[in-house]
């Protein structure tokens, strides 16, 4: 065989069970990303059928990842060709209130997916451009373009004015169309996703796992 086979660990079927344990736990990521991760490192015979297995008995996916409520279209989000230029914002809200704090507000490079979710109390406009202000411009330089979908404390006076300074293009995507604020949404709603996941697993407030749930 002339195709090089990566040198991976034989498993025996009495650690296979801490693999899989060791691999899941860690993201609770579903069958095919887990099986690809664990096929960088390792190998054993019924590898993808004891993956299937131990995805599908999960108390906490089971109860984190099932939902009544139909996912809307993602679509495809436009292209832009270089890093930091455009990002979308979002302001995910309805979590468990933990010291006032019930939602975060989403800030993601849409060149590479980079997502910054910042905790937010008050969803104000004045809090909005605060944040634009600390986590975009004062780190990454003006961007061209900010994206926002139309809620009103997202392109509100405060966020405007900031704008304008920069000379950054405020960009509103289409009402109802999930296809042009794609990448955001499907960040926030992967984000609460793991937070409910994370925040059982390590029997803790969401707050605490948001930076784990991010990377």
């Amino acid at each position: 065989n002339s195709q090089k086979t990566p040198q991976c660990i034989v498993i025996p079927n009495s650690l296979v069970p801490y693999v899989l344990a060791l691999f899941h736990y860690q993201t609770h990521s579903g069958v095919k990303k887990l099986l690809a991760t664990i096929r960088l490192r390792y190998y054993w015979k019924t590898m993808e059928q004891d993956v299937r297995n131990f995805c599908k008995g999960c108390i906490i996916c089971n109860i984190s990842k099932t939902s009544l409520q139909g996912k809307s279209e993602i679509g495809t989000p436009r292209v832009v060709l270089e890093p930091f230029s455009a990002w979308q914002i979002d302001i995910c809200s309805g979590l468990i209130s933990v010291n006032g704090a019930k939602a975060f507000l989403n800030i993601i490079d849409l060149y590479s997916g980079f997502c910054i979710p910042v905790i937010i109390k008050n969803e104000t406009s004045k809090e909005v451009a605060r944040i634009i202000d600390d986590y975009i411009i004062k780190i990454f330089g003006p961007p061209k373009e900010i994206s926002c979908d139309n809620a009103t404390n997202l392109s509100g006076p405060e966020v405007r004015k900031l704008l304008d300074f920069y000379n950054v293009n405020l960009r509103k995507t289409v009402p109802y169309s999930p296809e042009s604020h794609s990448l955001v949404e499907n960040c926030n709603r992967y984000l609460v996703e793991l937070l409910r996941i994370l925040s059982e697993q390590f029997k803790t407030s969401w707050p605490n796992v948001l930076s784990l749930a991010t990377l």
